[in-house]
């Protein structure tokens, strides 16, 4: 698989305190890879080193294939990064803000007026940034990381600090620049929910190490192993005793039972032969999962890298 981002045994550290330890990212190309961590995982710094803003003592970083180590600067015109919050000139338009930088770059005018229709921001395009959002403001500077088109973009918290509202922008935007712009995306965050609902790959990061990597749905369904399902079930005390004991089944609440997760198939028959031994079921939901999976990964050890 051709990857977009590739890093062996990645490590970084300030003075005696290493922050990033034996990182090894397989990023696949059309991929919108969610790099997932806790505040103070490493991603921040991880990014860093990806972007060139700290250098890796080994030849350990390659983008698109190529070395990024032995291709700098030119490796760069084939990635955008919005890392932290965008460097924009306030007292200039959005407009201003693209033809500056495309001027600086050496880049076609014309690109102006296509990423300011792709980030969605022609109608405000003479507003000057003074008076935007926050979000209207990551927009732009999405939109400056896809100036020259890069076929990579690596975006650092995006939706850090933005209300609802902006968050379900950036993340429309992320799907558009996806699925419409073919870009592959890196994007890191420590929403669990953005990262679950926008991304085809996850890697998670803690303490400085990858605890996971795989696709979304290999980490779902390995998040709902160990898990349960819970029924709804009136009076539910009074139908317990019927159920077999290698069904696992326990009492939750006056209403609900519990019975372990082995997979969705086992769902679809445990709610056939309830209903067919005229257990009223009302209601069938997971209990544990992606989110309760996560927390149990992250907060094993929770001093901060």
């Amino acid at each position: 698989m051709p990857y977009a981002i590739h890093t062996q045994d990645l490590s970084f550290a300030f003075g005696r305190r290493t922050v990033v330890s034996g990182l090894s990212l397989h990023v696949p190309e059309g991929s919108i890879y969610g790099f997932l961590g806790p505040n103070g995982a490493g991603k921040s710094t991880s990014i860093r080193l990806l972007t060139g803003m700290l250098l890796s003592d080994k030849d350990n970083i390659f983008i698109g294939g190529r070395s990024l180590r032995r291709h700098l600067p030119d490796i760069f015109r084939g990635m955008g990064t919005l890392i932290e919050s965008p460097s924009l000139y306030a007292h200039l338009t959005a407009r201003e803000n693209l033809r500056l930088i495309a001027t600086l770059r050496g880049l076609p005018a014309a690109r102006i007026d296509e990423v300011l229709a792709i980030v969605g921001l022609r109608s405000v395009q003479h507003r000057k940034v003074a008076h935007f959002s926050l979000g209207m403001k990551q927009r732009l500077g999405i939109g400056i990381a896809l100036l020259a088109d890069p076929a990579l973009l690596i975006l650092d918290e995006p939706a850090n600090g933005l209300d609802p509202s902006g968050i379900i922008e950036i993340r429309d935007l992320i799907r558009h620049l996806h699925q419409q712009e073919g870009k592959t995306i890196f994007v890191s965050s420590h929403l669990l929910a953005e990262v679950e609902k926008t991304c085809t790959h996850i890697g998670i990061i803690h303490k400085g190490t990858l605890r996971y990597e795989g696709t979304l749905e290999q980490l779902q369904l390995e998040a709902r192993q160990g898990g349960e399902v819970v029924f709804t079930i009136p009076a539910a005390a009074q139908h317990l005793t019927a159920f077999p004991d290698d069904w696992g089944a326990r009492l939750h609440s006056a209403d609900e039972v519990l019975f372990p997760y082995t997979g969705a198939d086992r769902i679809t028959e445990l709610n056939q032969r309830l209903v067919g031994a005229g257990v009223p079921v009302c209601g069938i939901r997971m209990q544990g999962g992606l989110e309760d999976w996560f927390m149990r990964l992250t907060q094993k050890d929770r001093e901060i890298v």
